[in-house]
């Protein structure tokens, strides 16, 4: 149930929770959540996100963001090994 500070919904159906965040949310909020992630799952999940978002919008992937989780992934996979 919404709260009295939101609207009742929205129309736009988005695939995933990750391309909805990379389509609502401002840079630093992104930044602030590819920083927080803590599985390589996860962060792959968000570059094809990126990916998906850039080709519906027509434009060219972020690759601030691409760069982030790609670095996140290497971190995490060595945290792993």
């Amino acid at each position: 149930m919404p709260s009295t500070h939101q609207f009742g919904g929205d129309d736009v159906d988005y695939p995933n929770d990750s391309y909805k965040m990379l389509a609502t949310k401002n840079d630093a909020t992104i930044r602030s959540l590819i920083r927080g992630i803590r599985r390589v799952d996860r962060a792959r999940e968000f570059v094809e996100a990126e990916l998906q978002l850039a080709d519906d919008e027509g434009r060219e992937p972020r690759r601030a963001f691409v760069g982030m989780c790609n670095a996140k992934i290497t971190e995490l996979s060595d945290d792993g090994d």
